[in-house]
């Protein structure tokens, strides 16, 4: 059925990429972002190797689209969802997507892209819609901790890091 989860106090299931499109087709239009074809294309400029709630056979990509930063996750089929709107502060890039009256899924990556980003699920009632400055998009109304660790990857999924002999401008390890 479920696991627990303490911070919702209730039984949830895991919520995965698959199981988010047949909500999505089946209840609500996904806001703050778009379902892409497996034709859809985008430069990507950082893959990630997720931890956590997300199926690890999506990818998760960092793009650069027409319309400028996004975040891209895809099936193994290579249809996906793009997040488009997105925002900066002092965490890094945030961008979101969420289904009215249902759930919302915000994924923070930080300036430093060989730093892990991370996935949050916020079911509804645990987020607002607001518009801050020119942008709409979720603010969640109670803490929640992330869903998914999202780990930089370079080519065959290694992990990235800074080159050797410079410095990690995070300061961490």
């Amino acid at each position: 059925m479920g696991r627990h989860n303490a911070w919702m106090g209730r039984w949830s299931c895991r919520v995965t990429l698959v199981s988010l499109l047949l909500v999505a087709t089946a209840c609500a239009t996904v806001e703050g972002g778009e379902w892409v074809k497996d034709d859809y294309q985008a430069k990507v400029l950082q893959s990630y190797q997720s931890e956590g709630e997300v199926d690890p056979t999506v990818s998760q990509q960092l793009v650069e689209t027409d319309k400028g930063l996004g975040f891209l996750q895809r099936d193994s089929d290579g249809k996906g969802l793009l997040f488009q709107t997105h925002w900066s502060d002092a965490h890094g890039d945030h961008f979101a997507v969420w289904l009215k009256g249902s759930i919302a899924l915000e994924v923070v990556i930080p300036a430093d892209r060989s730093q892990p980003g991370y996935r949050f699920i916020y079911p509804s009632g645990f987020y607002e819609v607001e518009t801050r400055g020119e942008l709409e998009h979720p603010v969640p109304n109670v803490l929640v901790p992330a869903g998914s660790k999202l780990t930089p990857v370079g080519p065959g999924g290694a992990p990235t890091a800074p080159p050797p002999g410079q410095p990690n401008p995070a300061g961490a390890g």
